[in-house]
């Protein structure tokens, strides 16, 4: 009975979703809970990853019904949704098709935070955040040993820092065709390019042993999935 009254609202509502979205999304949160409770009691996966996706839909519309624009609050929960679903399916054996849905999930956090960044006005915060979630990637992927997340997370920070020094370059250049003070970009960019004069140094000083440590790497990375 529950199942069925479960069934009948969500039916009932789906055609009112434009006008009673709130409706839709209630059917669907309850929809998703008894479907994760059902494949939690009977250890059936695909029956939760319906379920998950229902709660992921309910949590979507009242975003939408509430006219909310932050691009981050869609991302973020898809985008783990489907990691997860990976994941737990990547438990099960070797599955080339769990490895990309995780892959497509990680993207969709990077890209969403990636395109956020490169506005010259309210960028920073998104930069930041993407240097937090390539860092978190790449530590994924070696606790677990694989490679497209480590190599998505070292990828996605490389190019995060190479955008920020155009759209800083771009901005300052805006600003002193407006005659606006520059002081800020250009510590900005003095400071990011002290910071890679330095990294420089490093490396030139330091390439023998960092040249041993990436082939270790190579090595240890051939044995990875």
């Amino acid at each position: 009975m529950a199942i069925g009254v479960t069934a009948l609202a969500v039916e009932a509502t789906i055609p009112t979703t434009v006008t009673y979205t709130d409706a839709t999304a209630a059917a669907l949160a309850a929809a998703g809970v008894l479907a994760l409770t059902i494949a939690y009691r009977r250890r059936h996966p695909p029956l939760g990853y319906a379920g998950a996706a229902m709660l992921l839909l309910a949590w979507v519309l009242i975003l939408a019904a509430n006219k909310v624009s932050q691009p981050q609050l869609y991302a973020i929960p898809v985008g783990l949704y489907l990691v997860t679903i990976g994941v737990l399916e990547r438990r099960q054996g070797p599955r080339p098709f769990a490895l990309y849905v995780e892959s497509f999930g990680l993207t969709v956090l990077l890209l969403t935070s990636f395109i956020q960044s490169v506005d010259a006005d309210t960028g920073l915060p998104y930069f930041l955040l993407l240097l937090a979630q390539g860092l978190l990637v790449v530590l994924w992927g070696a606790v677990r040993r694989v490679k497209i997340p480590f190599f998505m997370g070292i990828g996605t920070s490389v190019f995060n820092v190479a955008a920020q020094l155009i759209v800083l370059l771009v901005a300052a250049r805006r600003a002193s065709a407006r005659g606006d003070p520059l002081l800020v970009a250009v510590l900005i960019v003095l400071t990011v390019g002290l910071a890679l004069c330095l990294l420089a140094i490093v490396v030139e000083r330091q390439r023998a042993r960092l040249l041993a440590h990436a082939q270790e790497w190579r090595v240890a990375l051939d044995t990875w999935d």
